[in-house]
């Protein structure tokens, strides 16, 4: 009879009984047919996607140059833990499927041990315990006091249930074994203290998941176990390697049938990555799709070597004579049939029936490797074409709908958005697999080049990627950069030189970087390392201003290339839609002295439904951006550009926030000024523009604990948030989280002061600090943040950034809130990061003398500190202004004076700037007309006709090139282009490799033709601007 606890434990299993398989091989193919295909013979012949000849050429490779040794290095340091294990000791290292497993020990909960300590421990990463299966077995260290749980010989129970087959039954396991070694007596108190079964060890009301977190590990590590070996191996030419890898790949097969991921793990609350869909294998189904790919490629890889090895069958012979319920083996091709039936089968099965399923790629990938690792005829095919039909893999949409021509996907978040990357595996496989010929995706597929590029579409100063989305941490900033693989990849297909910059910068310039990822299986890799070399560019990289409106970045930047000189302001008009984004649009973000002076919060605690995540890291609320209606903003795909005018001394976006973020709101709109003081400095001028609505209020933060401030007269609230005095902490008071939250987030600003401004400028100033909390000796950055345009309340509260490793994190905000219904309101700031001394005096809103524009205008005057005032004008709309002695009719406009001498101006659409006797003119501001036709034949070279002709008189095609093209169009992208050369008499745009298809018009029907992102008709208009002289 079970025991209760056994009992207990057989309870929080599912429905299905330990060692039945719940999916029969004839479930597992997509027809009868393919099940006919799998009863015959192998039609495997040889390795495939490492094959003897690549083998021979790594061979050689490693005989000639010292970096194909550095590899073979390497991967024998990789796989030597699992070499030196014996056979049977690598057959039971494998866990299955009634071991409990999950990706966390509890989501808040502190060590057993020493509580919350853990959080205060800056030395320690965001996992809590540290995982050494060799070192402690079935333990897990706190990382804090060093303390192992759980404090049960939990091997011992898991070695006491195993079945006929070698797998874990929680019914036959000895439940008089779950007691804490240190204390067996059972009258003993501490008998049961910090005892876990696989569910979980008890500390007060909390069930910490110790075992299930270490068997997730386990399970790690022992699926990259078989692709390690297998690389040592092709490497090495040393069958022991392949050997290894075949003992661990036979007993995935003899587990894997048996592996049900939503009756176990998401039956009983645990989640490893399935992305709330319950769904998975052995992991969730995001994740699972890597354990799909390394065993596949491990499986084909090592095949020549698992044929021949007799060795093998002994192995499979003595595991199955110790555990009878497995079926006999009696050869090297049973054995790889056994592989090939209930892994690699099932691997491709669970894809098609979305058990497999990860971003953007992987499972393409998975199944890809899968598919041609199999190598068995009419079953791979049949697979391969799945990856592009429009209800299977549907490649074709990945790569023309979700892919944007600036090359990121339709994630927000910089690293998710560059998921499609696992199409280059995909790619690569299908190009050197010469039993398949069907498709060619660097050949079909123009958006495949700009995959490689992607990461150019989030640089910013060569150094720094903004956080958004759910990317990064607040502070613990970084540069993401394109893997080095992929990259390799791209040059071997396209050889272009802006994919050579790509694979320089991400190798840090550094030639023994790329040579550690050149293919070792190439016949000729020093050729390839030479025509990379001839293309490395020149150190330092250019800085220059680009807008990215296929992925809604707009970024101006300043600066000479050095490190941690350039300033830079970003605008965020991208995604809201689709996974990981936040609801930021018109998020500004400002890079300067090597630090995000403004940060976003980045990636939340946790995902999932995560109340903080919702009414705070992603909410508008939290972001440096404007809520309107007390509400967080409605989801769109893009922004819409206004102007964009880079180059140098004053440059300038406006971009609107596209279809309504919110209800009643009819311009939602942001101009931002990147203005240079001198070779090290620039400050920003930020113009808000908001229409319609109630409670309009403006969001600002600053990356430090400390905030100064002047011309302010606060009141601290004693108790409560912003929400109201009665309203605590994290208190969900205006809209149920689980409804979809839209309310205002404000339970989540907390120690509130409110006020007024007491002067015409007042400013607020963060003390910035370095992602620990402090800062480097010497170095003392500051943000200040001038306040122009009147409102009728200021607050500064205390909003918290996740707590990934600093718990006592916070930033102040700033919040300026007009109140009321139907308001129109400009919100008017400079923001100045400065280096311990400000470079700016004061700055002031001029009044404005005349507006003819019909809409906003922005005027400010900015007082340098060494008595240089500059002017800088920006309207929403075109026309003529007057403001502070200045005469501006155009767009925009900066102006500046030295004593009474004007010494640098920049007149922006426009065609007139006076200030007494000076006056800088301009032929044509704005050149405006209609799209007559476009032609995206020539996918490097998409091309735009317009009518009239952009060579007005005064306009030449110098004037153009470099310039951004704007149309006003319809589709769900923005439309702002660079203009690459101008022909037929100003009549033919070349857009380059830029391509204007948007994406499929029936993506159910592939054939059916494309939408494009502008359309004849659509109207446009191309700036230009003048300048005086240099800063």
């Amino acid at each position: 009879m079970p025991t209760a606890m056994q009992s207990s434990a057989r309870a929080r299993l599912s429905g299905l009984e330990p060692g039945r398989r719940p999916r029969s091989l004839a479930v597992l193919l997509m027809s009868c047919a393919l099940l006919a295909f799998t009863t015959t013979a192998l039609g495997k012949s040889g390795s495939v996607i490492v094959t003897a000849a690549m083998r021979a050429h790594a061979a050689a490779n490693i005989a000639a140059h010292d970096w194909a040794a550095a590899q073979r290095d390497s991967a024998v340091r990789a796989a030597a833990r699992w070499v030196a294990m014996s056979d049977e000791a690598l057959w039971e290292a494998i866990p299955s499927q009634w071991v409990p497993r999950t990706c966390g020990v509890h989501p808040t909960a502190g060590c057993p041990n020493c509580g919350a300590e853990f959080f205060k421990i800056r030395a320690v990463g965001y996992d809590r315990y540290a995982f050494d299966s060799a070192r402690h077995p079935w333990k897990l260290r706190c990382k804090g006091c060093k303390t192992l749980f759980p404090s049960n010989d939990y091997g011992a129970y898991y070695r006491s249930g195993l079945d006929d087959r070698g797998e874990f039954d929680p019914a036959k396991a000895d439940a008089r074994l779950l007691f804490n070694a240190e204390h067996p007596d059972p009258a003993d108190p501490d008998h049961r203290t910090w005892v876990d079964d696989g569910f979980g060890l008890k500390v007060g009301g909390d069930r910490l998941t110790v075992i299930a977190h270490y068997t997730y590990w386990l399970w790690r590590e022992c699926i990259l176990a078989p692709r390690h070996l297998a690389l040592a191996y092709a490497l090495t030419g040393d069958a022991v390697y392949a050997h290894k890898a075949a003992v661990m790949l036979m007993r995935f097969a003899d587990i894997y049938p048996n592996i049900d991921y939503a009756g176990f793990v998401a039956k009983n609350g645990w989640g490893i990555s399935d992305g709330g869909s319950g769904q998975g294998m052995i992991l969730g189904k995001i994740w699972e799709t890597g354990t799909a790919t390394d065993l596949s490629w491990a499986y084909d890889v090592i095949y020549d070597a698992l044929l021949t090895d007799e060795a093998l069958v002994g192995v499979a012979a003595a595991m199955r004579q110790r555990w009878p319920g497995l079926a006999a083996l009696p050869t090297t091709a049973d054995i790889a049939r056994h592989i090939e039936d209930d892994m690699v089968l099932q691997f491709c099965q669970a894809v098609l029936d979305r058990r497999i399923a990860g971003n953007v790629g992987s499972h393409q990938r998975a199944l890809a490797t899968a598919a041609i690792a199999l190598d068995r005829p009419g079953v791979t095919e049949t697979y391969l074409d799945w990856l592009f039909a429009p209800d299977g893999g549907m490649i074709p949409t990945i790569l023309v709908d979700l892919v944007c021509r600036d090359g990121p996907s339709f994630e927000a978040a910089p690293g998710y958005s560059l998921s499609p990357r696992s199409l280059v595996p995909v790619a690569d496989l299908l190009r050197s697999y010469s039993a398949y010929q069907k498709h060619d995706m660097y050949r079909d597929y123009p958006q495949m080049k700009q995959i490689f590029l992607a990461t150019r579409a989030f640089r910013c100063l060569n150094e720094v990627t903004p956080t958004l989305g759910d990317s990064g941490k607040a502070q613990h900033y970084g540069c993401v950069r394109q893997s080095l693989e992929v990259l390799m990849s791209g040059y071997r297909a396209y050889g272009t030189p802006d994919i050579a910059a790509e694979a320089w910068f991400s190798a840090f310039h550094d030639i023994a970087r790329l040579q550690r990822q050149v293919d070792i299986f190439d016949a000729r890799p020093q050729e390839f390392i030479e025509r990379l070399t001839a293309a490395k560019p020149a150190l330092p990289l250019p800085v220059v201003s680009a807008n990215h409106s296929g992925y809604g970045l707009a970024i101006l930047q300043s600066g000479s290339g050095a490190e941690h000189q350039g300033r830079c302001a970003t605008v965020w008009y991208g995604r809201m839609e689709g996974s990981h984004p936040h609801k930021d649009r018109l998020n500004l973000g400002i890079f300067a002295k090597g630090y995000a002076v403004n940060p976003d919060l980045g990636y939340p605690e946790f995902t999932g439904m995560w109340p903080k995540r919702h009414g705070w890291t992603s909410h508008t609320v939290s972001h440096n951006t404007v809520l309107v209606n007390d509400r967080k903003q409605s989801p769109n795909w893009s922004g819409r550009t206004d102007l964009f005018s880079g180059g140098t001394l004053a440059q300038i976006a406006i971009i609107d926030g596209g279809p309504p973020v919110y209800e009643g709101v009819t311009t939602y709109r942001r101009a931002v000024a990147l203005v240079d003081v001198g070779s090290d400095d620039s400050y920003v001028v930020d113009a808000f523009w908001v229409r319609g609505g109630r409670n309009h209020r403006m969001i600002n933060n600053g990356a430090s604990r400390d905030l100064a401030h002047h011309g302010l007269n606060l009141t601290r609230q004693p108790t409560g948030t912003f929400a109201g005095p009665e309203v605590p902490y994290a208190e969900f008071y205006d809209d149920a989280l689980e409804d979809g939250y839209t309310g205002s987030g404000f339970m989540y600003l907390r120690d509130v002061q409110r006020g007024q401004a007491t002067a015409a400028t007042a400013w607020a100033d963060w003390d910035i600090v370095d992602k620990d909390g402090t800062i480097p000796e010497g170095r003392d950055p500051h943000l200040r943040l001038y306040m122009l345009s009147p409102v009728d309340e200021v607050a500064v509260a205390i909003g918290e950034p996740p707590h990934h490793r600093y718990h006592e994190d916070y930033f102040p905000y700033v919040i300026r809130s007009r109140l009321g219904d139907g308001l129109e309101t400009q919100f008017l700031s400079v923001l100045e990061p400065y280096e311990r001394t400000p470079f700016l005096s004061t700055s002031r809103a001029l009044p404005i003398e005349e507006n003819a524009t019909g809409g906003f205008v922005a005027a400010v005057e900015v007082a340098l500190a060494d008595g240089r005032r500059d002017v800088v004008i920006i309207a929403e709309r075109p026309g003529r202004v007057r403001a502070g002695g200045v005469a501006m009719d155009g767009q925009a406009a900066f102006l500046r004076r030295q004593g009474d001498a004007v010494v640098a101006a920049r007149l922006v659409g426009g065609t007139a700037l006076r200030c007494g006797a000076f006056a800088l003119t301009a032929p044509v501001g704005i050149l405006s007309g209609n799209i007559a036709a476009i032609d995206a034949t020539d996918w490097r070279d998409n091309r735009i006709t317009v009518t009239p002709s952009l060579l007005q008189p005064g306009v030449t095609r110098a004037d153009l090139v470099g310039r951004s093209i704007v149309v006003a169009n319809t589709a769900r992208s923005d439309a702002c282009y660079r203009i690459q050369a101008v022909s037929d008499d100003g009549c033919v745009v070349s857009l380059g490799e830029q391509t204007l298809i948007e994406r499929f018009r029936d993506p159910g029907n592939y054939a059916g033709g494309f939408e494009y992102t502008v359309a004849p008709d659509d109207a446009f208009r191309v700036v230009l601007s003048a300048e005086s002289a240099p800063p």
